[in-house]
């Protein structure tokens, strides 16, 4: 029988003093402890809004809590991030976070680990997100197999369909400084 897969997430700490952290539902209600959702802050440090732009600001912050746009949760106090809001592929009603995709990918042979991206492209004949790939690779010439290696290995442990996958010669994604 295979090991379960899991990817580890850093504790980003607790709350600094004076200022309040929690984690909450589409419906701003919130959430038990180890169950991930929209990180929200309130604190005296906290942005009053955005210049003159009350539409944005009235979307982010509510009854004095910002709503960050990351998503993660809280255990004993301490926060995990998993990921971005925007950047979460909705399929069938089931959320992905790009780098689980990505670190799958990355375990392919031949597939250059920590240079992929996953993404998903809104389809309108699909009526559904596209679920997109990119991966630099050592040999290109090894294209048809291994994109299709990709596919199984996400399909296998996340039990997600994706739609296309692009490799790329090394060094074609761009980097933060950071990496």
């Amino acid at each position: 029988e295979e090991a379960a897969q899991s990817v580890d997430v850093v504790s980003c700490g607790g709350p600094l003093p004076g200022h309040e952290i929690r984690i909450t539902d589409d419906q701003q209600q919130s959430l038990a402890d180890g169950k991930v959702g929209h990180i929200e802050l309130r604190g005296p440090s906290v942005m009053l809004g955005y210049w003159d732009d009350p539409v944005t600001t009235r979307e982010v912050l509510r009854d004095g809590w910002l709503r960050t746009g990351d998503l993660g949760y809280l255990k004993e106090g301490q926060l995990y991030v998993c990921g971005r809001q925007k950047d979460l592929i909705i399929i069938q009603g089931r959320n992905f976070y790009p780098s689980d995709i990505e670190w799958q990918a990355g375990q392919v042979a031949g597939v250059r680990r920590g240079n992929v991206v996953a993404f998903g492209i809104q389809d309108t004949q699909l009526g559904r997100e596209r679920v997109i790939v990119a991966a630099e690779v050592r040999d290109p010439s090894t294209s048809a197999a291994l994109q299709d290696e990709v596919k199984s290995r996400v399909l296998a442990a996340l039990s997600l369909r994706v739609d296309e996958v692009v490799l790329l010669p090394l060094g074609s994604l761009p980097k933060t400084s950071s990496g």
